[in-house]
């Protein structure tokens, strides 16, 4: 029910007929808005009235075109031409009409010091806290060196040369070495014969042993083979030598020989 500042007029509208009071509230009511859109209007903010601030407040919260000119970095914020709309390294990602992001996100963690769950790698185990050190044994492999040897020395025998010919050598790590070789003594028709022999290779220091055997030619009074004796050893020869031994006979034949030496 509308009433008014006098008591006199309210009690007057209070005993109208019910539907003449209904009118008189629908009257009321829209007199007292206008009123108040009146009296907006007559209110002024500065130079500009209530009613045009309040406005001119709701254009600008529907504007999304940026009157006033705000840039992004007064705004703490990215450019939206500068953001991408995949997922980029270092680049800002802008999301799609449906708030989401496209693009897979890879890459490498710049503070991570441990792995979440730990791995083995050929059986030894990983957490990235770490080096580890892969043995040639945890990798079903073969060793490179063991005791200063390569695998390649250890599996000839720490052999670092060699020459297998008819006449050759073994050298070994250590410095030992083996050489062999054939020989032949000649025919002298005396009771003796002899032959240099070189060594393939010289000896460094010595040659410590040297031995002989003949392969072709039994004794001829019988016996047994001829025995062939080194003299005149050095690190770079020696002489092989055969005699009767007293059997009262002379070399008319040639006497073949296998011989061996020894030495550093």
């Amino acid at each position: 029910m509308a009433y008014t500042t006098r008591p006199a007029d309210n009690e007057a509208i209070a005993n109208l007929p019910g539907d003449i009071r209904a009118v008189t509230d629908l009257v009321t009511g829209h007199i007292e808005a206008a009123l108040a859109a009146h009296e907006a209007k007559a209110v002024s903010y500065g130079s500009t009235n209530v009613e045009e601030a309040l406005d001119t407040a709701a254009g600008h919260q529907a504007n999304q075109n940026n009157p006033h000119g705000v840039t992004a970095a007064q705004a703490g914020a990215v450019a939206l031409g500068d953001a991408v709309a995949t997922v980029t390294a270092n680049k800002v990602v802008r999301r799609d009409e449906n708030g989401r992001m496209a693009g897979d996100i890879t890459g490498n963690a710049a503070t991570a010091t441990k792995l979440q769950m730990a791995r083995n790698i050929n059986g030894v185990a990983f957490d990235g806290t770490g080096n580890i050190n892969i043995t040639a044994a945890a990798n079903g492999g073969n060793a490179a060196t063991v005791g200063g040897y390569t695998a390649a020395q250890l599996m000839t025998g720490g052999i670092v040369a060699a020459s297998l010919a008819q006449n050759g050598y073994v050298k070994f790590r250590n410095g030992l070495i083996i050489q062999w070789g054939k020989g032949v003594l000649p025919a002298t028709s005396i009771t003796n014969t002899s032959s240099n022999i070189n060594f393939p290779i010289k000896f460094p220091n010595i040659a410590v042993h040297v031995s002989g055997v003949a392969t072709n030619a039994a004794h001829p009074k019988g016996g047994g083979t001829w025995a062939v004796s080194p003299k005149n050893v050095t690190n770079q020869k020696f002489m092989a030598f055969c005699d009767n031994n007293g059997a009262g006979y002379n070399f008319t034949l040639t006497v073949g020989f296998n011989w061996l030496a020894i030495g550093y």
